[in-house]
């Protein structure tokens, strides 16, 4: 069993809405790390001198970067809520 199932697993054993939060969270994990490929696909161009390239990377990064930066402050404040909840 992969270390990455093996977490996962552990996380849905928690049966709770703080499960499904993990589960979420590490679905869009997968999705900027998919986004961060294409964006090495798009660096190779921009080493060939693409000007087009370039600003498309450019923009791939800023995104990826601001969009995970919300996905933090996302999972930090679900996690708080569902655990006041489950605390109250």
């Amino acid at each position: 069993m992969s270390k990455e199932r093996e977490i996962l697993e552990n996380a849905l054993e928690l049966d709770s809405g703080l499960a499904v939060i993990l589960l979420n969270h590490n679905s869009n994990m997968k999705m900027i790390k998919k986004d961060m490929t294409t964006a090495l696909d798009l660096l190779d161009g921009v080493a060939d001198g693409n000007k087009e390239q370039k600003d498309m990377l450019r923009k791939k990064i800023l995104d990826n970067y601001n969009g995970l930066m919300r996905d933090n402050l996302d999972l930090i404040e679900k996690i708080t809520k569902e655990l006041k909840k489950e605390w109250t």
